[in-house]
C-alpha cells in the first residue's frame, strides 16, 4: 500500500457510499473531497464533510499510517492547522493538532476493493518500464491523444521553470539565457556538458563583438574549447591560436578541460568538431540575438532560416581550410524541439502572450516526431508519436509517471485500472 493509491482513492471516491465512520465511531458523509493539490501543504484543499450533524469545510489529508501525520512533522506546520479530515489506510496512533484537539481520521483497511487493490499492485510491481504494456489498445485513440497533449504542455511548463531558474541566474538576460541553450543543443546529449562550459564561460555580448569576424569566431570555440590538437607549426593555426590569446586576455578566458568531452563512439555527423563550426556560422548569421529568432511568426520562415548555410571556414585537423558541413533535419529540429520552443513558451509566459503559447504548441505539432529509444518503446505498443507534440508527451510520460510507477495519476492508468 502507497499514499499515491489512497490519494487516488479519495480522490475518485472509490469507497462505500454508505456506513463511513470516523475511526471514532461517528457518521462521516462526503460533500466534496477537495481539490487534489500536487503542491506543498495538505493533499486536498477546500473539501465540505459531514460529521454527525456539523458540517466541515478544509483541508484533507492522506497517510498509509496516521503516525506519518507526527514524522512528518506536519504538527508545526500552519499549513495544516485547517486539516479536517485524516485519511489513512491504517490508524496506528491518533492525531491531535497544534491546538492540542483529536482530529477526525477515517481507516480505510479492510474497506478497499481487493480486486482494484491487487490489480494496481500488479502495475507497480511489473518490472517493464510501461506498466500497461500490452494494454494500450484498451484506451480510446482520442482519450491517449489528448493525454498526450497534457503531457507535452506538463513538458514545456517543466522546462519553462529550469529556463526560469536560468533567467534568475542572468538578472533576466533573455540574450544570455537564449545563448546557454542554444549551445547546449550543440551537445546533442552526448558532450552537452562541453557546450555548456563554453556558453557559461564566454557571455553572449563577448560573442557579440566578434560575431562580424568569422576568424575570431572560429579561433575561440577551437582553442576555448580545447577540443582538437592542432600543428602549431602551421601559420594558419599560429594565427588563430595568436588570436585566442588575445580574446583571453582581454575577457580572462580560461579554456574547457579535456575532461569534460567525451570521445567515445558516436555518429560522426555529431563530432564536436564540425558541431563548433555549425554552432559559429550561427553565431556569425547573428543568431545571437533572442529578439531575431522570436520575431518569426511562422515556422516554415525559421526552417528556412536555419536551412540557409552560412559560409564559415573552418580548419581541419590537418590544417586545411574547409567549410561547415550543413545541419541535417533532425539537428535542426532538435534546436527547435530544445531550445527555441520551450524558450519561446516561457517568454510568452512571462509577458502574458496566450498567442505566442499557442504559437508554441502549434509549430510542436507541425514538426515531425523525434526518433529515440523512447518513442521506438511506445511505438511498439503500437502507440506511434504522429508530431514532436506527441513525440514530447511521450518522453514526458515516460520519465515523469511510467518510470516513477505514478500509474493513479495518469489517465492510462486509471482507465485500465477502472476496465
Amino acid at each position: 500500500m502507497n499514499e499515491d493509491y489512497l490519494q487516488y482513492i479519495w480522490r475518485y471516491q472509490r469507497l462505500p457510499h454508505a456506513d463511513l465512520t470516523c475511526v471514532s465511531g461517528r457518521i462521516l458523509n462526503v460533500i466534496f473531497q477537495g481539490h487534489w493539490n500536487k503542491h506543498a501543504g495538505p493533499d486536498f484543499l477546500e473539501a465540505r464533510i459531514r460529521i454527525g450533524k456539523e458540517q466541515w469545510i478544509g483541508s484533507v489529508e492522506v497517510h498509509v499510517k496516521s503516525s506519518e501525520w507526527r514524522k512528518h512533522r506536519h504538527q508545526s506546520d500552519p499549513a495544516y492547522t485547517n486539516v479536517v479530515l485524516h485519511v489513512v489506510y491504517e490508524d496506528d496512533e491518533p492525531l491531535i493538532n497544534a491546538a492540542g484537539e483529536e482530529v477526525p481520521t477515517i481507516e480505510l483497511k479492510g474497506m478497499l476493493d481487493s480486486s482494484h487493490v491487487n490489480a494496481y499492485a500488479q502495475f507497480i510491481e511489473r518490472p517493464e518500464y510501461l506498466s500497461c504494456s500490452g494494454r494500450l489498445g484498451e484506451v480510446e485513440a482520442m482519450s491517449r491523444q489528448a493525454w498526450l497533449h497534457r503531457m507535452a504542455v506538463e513538458r514545456l511548463q517543466e522546462r519553462a521553470q529550469q529556463i526560469e531558474v536560468l533567467l534568475e541566474e542572468t538578472k533576466y538576460d533573455w540574450n544570455q539565457v537564449w545563448w546557454r541553450l542554444l549551445a547546449r543543443c550543440f551537445g546533442f546529449g552526448l558532450n552537452q556538458q562541453g557546450f555548456e562550459y563554453i556558453a557559461q564561460s564566454v557571455s553572449w555580448v563577448q560573442l557579440a563583438r566578434i560575431s562580424d569576424r568569422p576568424f575570431s569566431v572560429e579561433a575561440l570555440l577551437l582553442f576555448h574549447s580545447s577540443w582538437v590538437h592542432l600543428d602549431k607549426r602551421l601559420a594558419i593555426v599560429q594565427k588563430l591560436k595568436s588570436e585566442y590569446d588575445h580574446l583571453s586576455r582581454l575577457w580572462g578566458l580560461t579554456p574547457a578541460p579535456l575532461a569534460i568531452w567525451r570521445r567515445g563512439r558516436m555518429n560522426p555527423a555529431n563530432s564536436p568538431r564540425i558541431r563548433l563550426g555549425q554552432l559559429g556560422a550561427l553565431i556569425h548569421k547573428g543568431w545571437l540575438s533572442w529578439g531575431k529568432v522570436r520575431s518569426f511568426e511562422s515556422l516554415t520562415e525559421l526552417v528556412q532560416e536555419l536551412e540557409q548555410q552560412v559560409s564559415f571556414s573552418q580548419l581541419t585537423s590537418s590544417g586545411e581550410e574547409g567549410k561547415t558541413n550543413a545541419m541535417g533535419v533532425n539537428s535542426r529540429h532538435g534546436i527547435l524541439a530544445n531550445g527555441v520552443i520551450p524558450l519561446l513558451f516561457c517568454w510568452a509566459r512571462a509577458h502574458d502572450d496566450q498567442e505566442m503559447i499557442e504559437r508554441s504548441l502549434e509549430w510542436q505539432d507541425l514538426i515531425p516526431p523525434e526518433d529515440h529509444k523512447v518513442t521506438r518503446l511506445w511505438k511498439k505498443e503500437g502507440w506511434k508519436a504522429e508530431s514532436l507534440l506527441e513525440s514530447q508527451g511521450q518522453l514526458h510520460l515516460h520519465r515523469s509517471y511510467c518510470t516513477q510507477k505514478k500509474c493513479v495519476s495518469c489517465l492510462v492508468g486509471i482507465t485500465l485500472l477502472n476496465h
